[in-house]
């Protein structure tokens, strides 16, 4: 815990990713906390409820982030009215079901590393340090994904929602 680290904080890149597709929530609730036996003193679960205000009501965005799948599960589902499109992060493959026909297909990326991401992360950094480039998730981008990380510990420390105070950028 004196180092900050903790499922929150080194999965955080799952808020990156709701952020990207949509935006700042207006609360979260999120319970956990260690409960495992794995020799460690952060979380090691958590589960948050994310909440999206939307014309006709609420949309719940639900994240889960643990030590403890095996094997390991990194995938990011999107449910809606006609389907749903479920994203591999591990194997790279994105399936989309589309209800009116009845029909799934799956797309692949086969031509994809996981080690080209780390890669381009650094590329990008450097050019960006040479002032050759923007960098692609930028200082307000990765500040928001840490409060986003940091309420929801607030939120699995009290037992309460926690509502976001985004103010002006």
């Amino acid at each position: 815990s004196d180092l900050g680290g903790g499922a929150l904080v080194t999965q955080i890149h799952d808020f990156d990713n709701i952020l990207w597709l949509l935006g700042k929530p207006k609360s979260v609730y999120a319970v956990g906390g260690k409960l495992s036996s794995l020799e460690i003193d952060v979380e090691d679960s958590v589960q948050s409820l994310f909440a999206y205000p939307v014309a006709n009501g609420t949309l719940p965005v639900s994240v889960t982030l643990d030590y403890l799948q095996w094997p390991p599960v990194k995938q990011m589902t999107i449910t809606g009215d006609n389907g749903k499109i479920v994203c591999d992060l591990n194997t790279f493959n994105t399936t989309v079901s589309d209800i009116s026909n009845s029909k799934t297909e799956t797309h692949s990326f086969p031509k994809l590393q996981r080690n080209d991401l780390f890669l381009d992360e650094i590329k990008n950094f450097l050019a960006f340090a040479e002032g050759k480039e923007e960098p692609v998730v930028d200082l307000h981008e990765g500040m928001a994904s840490l409060e986003m990380a940091l309420a929801c510990k607030e939120s699995m420390l009290s037992g309460k929602p926690v509502e976001f105070n985004w103010g002006e950028e």
